[in-house]
């Protein structure tokens, strides 16, 4: 659907536009559309935007892509009417409410619509605010009809800040002369087209005001991001009400920061669809993600974008007729409509000489509940593959060699992947995730369990945990033990901007919508509607479904639900081992000094691993107490220390740990 109007100017049940022509004086043309200009409310920087078509524009493309027939349109913020406009020429669009507090636009709104032969569009002057305003929806007779508490339909009626039209029609509402003593600057109209409105505080209804700026589009409830010039009291009407009186199925809604709250504890279920312009330089990015998780919360999903944009369409879900669905999971065991039960999860993961650490990795991760783990490993030389065979016969996981081998390839993280959807292990799976040894994933709810987290965020597409570093913790020597216990200090929770991208992993839900298994997040199909992808604190996350180039996340206020504790350098000795062994991914690719720099730092101990510590414990000793694994895990231990003798004379494992004690070293910190 395009942005232009799908009604002919020759439709007869479209009323005759007004007569002047596009391009006399005080009218603009916009993609089929005609707008005043008046230089009293149209500055020159607004008027260019308007010339060069930007104005409006992600908000109008959006709203027309998704409108059907049927659909009723509640706009929230009608700037020169331009949207509404759009909106109610679109076949088949039932009606359009128009809600601007700005007292100085309603006339514009007005010749806007005239201009263009609306006919369906009703303007309500007020400025919007959270809540579902019960008071005024009890009010005896308030807005009802017959007394069976039903609103009236059609513009105007029964609200008391609607504009009305004068006897005289369209060309002839009532001018200033008609609105004295009512409270609020009722503008005369730059066309002789005055209009009517209603008292803004009728029966002692609560009023706001509203700061004034040169630039209509600037002007807001709040008064301190920028100069204004003067205010108006405006009527304050609580976005409940405004729901349940107009019924809408599509909510635009550009506010100017006003967003903010606005949709918390509503009944959003009317609508199929929100397009909405967020302004996250008046409340911050934090208070951003608040809004689309109102949203989520309210079953609307965020929809994807092609480029970083501030209009933001979220849409309800389809829900597919039962052939269909029926029809799809018998073509696609993994095309499930959400996981039944308990989700099952699994792990997919690579492996080349991390025997000493393998043990404690897999008891931590079956006891918060995963049920399957795939690994695929290469060239190991200390007794890893040996341990993972032994595990494999225990029936805990399930060692594969690494794909890449059979082509004689070195890309051994990305052919692993490209195999891991077609494993058992996988398609039994409700989730999947891509993780490394040195990372454990810390549930911080409950009993620290999987299902202790998805029982708090519901079903979800992509749920992406912000990696948190632990570096060496001042530990020159490897020692046989537990990572988790000896490397407790971590970087910060809450870095400043320079620090805040980190790293993710994801948890990713099986099935047709997944294209493609990547190392930090996935791909989907671009199926229409309900992707939903959410961060480490349950809330929608946009960054990542916007680019799929994005591997990292701005991690500040991401750790409320889940953590990623990652382990990359251990002791100095092992990271040596590390440096020796080359990268997982890709191979002949050794660390560097500033992967060391990068990630030694252990300034904090705010994350909590207790809660899965009785679990834990009772898995790995369970784990333990099978002779052959421990004398295996043994055997990987001393060979560890065995390589950690060997290569420390050589170049240039004897330079790095030169350089890295001399320019790069943190003794752990007290206690």
């Amino acid at each position: 659907m395009s942005d232009s109007p799908a009604r002919s100017p020759g439709d007869p049940s479209r009323p005759a536009p007004d007569p002047a022509a596009p391009d006399a004086p005080g009218v603009i043309e916009i993609d089929g559309l005609r707008l005043p200009l008046d230089p009293r409310i149209v500055t020159r920087r607004i008027e260019k935007a308007l010339r060069k078509g930007r104005y409006e524009k992600g908000e109008r493309r959006a709203l027309a892509a998704l409108l059907r027939p049927g659909d009723r349109v509640l706009e929230l913020g009608g700037g020169l009417g331009l949207v509404s406009a759009m909106a109610a020429l679109q076949d088949g669009v039932e009606r359009v409410v128009v809600v601007e507090a700005n007292p100085d636009l309603l006339p514009v709104i007005a010749r806007t619509h005239r201009l263009n032969g609306v006919a369906t569009a009703e303007i309500v002057h007020g400025a919007v605010a959270p809540g579902r305003g019960e008071a005024e929806a009890a009010r005896p007779g308030a807005g009802t009809s017959g007394g069976d508490g039903s609103w009236p339909q059609g513009p105007g009626a029964a609200d008391p800040h609607a504009i009305a039209p004068s006897p005289q029609g369209p060309e002839g509402l009532q001018g200033p002369e008609g609105s004295e003593g009512l409270g609020v600057a009722a503008p005369g109209g730059a066309y002789g087209a005055p209009v009517q409105v209603a008292a803004p505080a009728p029966n002692g209804a609560p009023t706001i005001p509203f700061y004034l700026r040169r630039d209509f589009w600037a002007s807001s409830m709040e008064p301190d991001s920028r100069p204004w010039e003067r205010t108006a009291q405006v009527p304050l009407l609580p976005l409940g009400a405004l729901l349940a009186r107009h019924r809408p199925t599509v909510l635009a809604c550009d506010v100017e920061g006003a967003e903010l709250g606005l949709f918390d504890r509503l009944d959003l279920s009317g609508l199929r669809a929100v397009v909405l312009e967020l302004h996250p330089k008046v409340y911050g990015p934090d208070a951003a993600q608040r809004i689309m998780r109102s949203l989520d919360d309210a079953g609307l999903r965020l929809q994807p974008v092609r480029r970083a944009t501030s209009v933001r369409v979220f849409l309800r879900p389809d829900p597919p007729p039962a052939a269909a669905r029926a029809s799809t999971a018998a073509a696609d065991p993994c095309a499930r409509p959400g996981p039944p039960g308990r989700p099952r999860t699994a792990i997919v993961t690579c492996i080349k000489d991390e025997g000493p650490f393998i043990l404690e990795w897999i008891a931590w991760h079956r006891a918060i509940g995963v049920d399957e783990i795939a690994v695929f490993t290469n060239h190991c030389t200390d007794g890893t593959d040996h341990l993972l065979d032994r595990l494999e016969a225990m029936g805990l996981c399930r060692r594969l060699p690494n794909p890449a081998l059979a082509f004689r390839q070195r890309n051994y993280q990305p052919a692993a992947l490209a195999l891991a959807p077609h494993l058992p292990e996988v398609q039994r799976a409700d989730y999947v995730i891509s993780m490394d040894v040195d990372e454990f994933i810390n549930v911080r709810l409950g009993d620290g369990s999987l299902a202790a987290l998805y029982a708090e965020t519901g079903p979800f597409d992509a749920l992406s945990i912000s990696e948190l570093t632990h570096g060496s913790n001042g530990r020159l020597r490897f020692v046989p033990g537990l990572v988790t216990a000896q490397f407790p200090g971590h970087e910060s929770e809450s870095p400043g901007a320079r620090r805040a991208m980190r790293g993710v992993k994801t948890l990713v839900r099986t099935g047709p919508k997944l294209a493609r298994l990547r190392n930090h997040r996935p791909d989907f199909r671009g199926l229409p509607g309900d992707v939903r992808w959410l961060d480490g604190s349950g809330r929608p996350l946009a960054a990542l479904l916007e680019d799929p180039e994005v591997n990292g996340v701005d991690v500040r206020g991401t750790y409320g639900l889940v953590s990623l504790e990652h382990y990359p350098l251990r002791a100095l000795d092992s990271y040596l081992v590390k440096m020796d062994r080359g990268d997982v991914v890709v191979g002949g690719r050794m660390v560097s000094q500033r992967y060391w720099r990068l990630r030694n730092r252990f300034e904090a101990r705010s994350s909590d691993l207790s809660r899965q510590q009785p679990a834990f414990r009772a898995a790995l000793a369970r784990l333990m107490a099978d002779g052959r694994l421990a004398a295996l895990h043994a055997a990987c231990c001393a060979a560890h220390a065995a390589r950690i003798r060997e290569i420390a004379p050589r170049s240039p494992f004897r330079e790095r740990r030169d350089w890295i004690l001399e320019n790069a070293w943190t003794d752990a910190p007290p206690g």
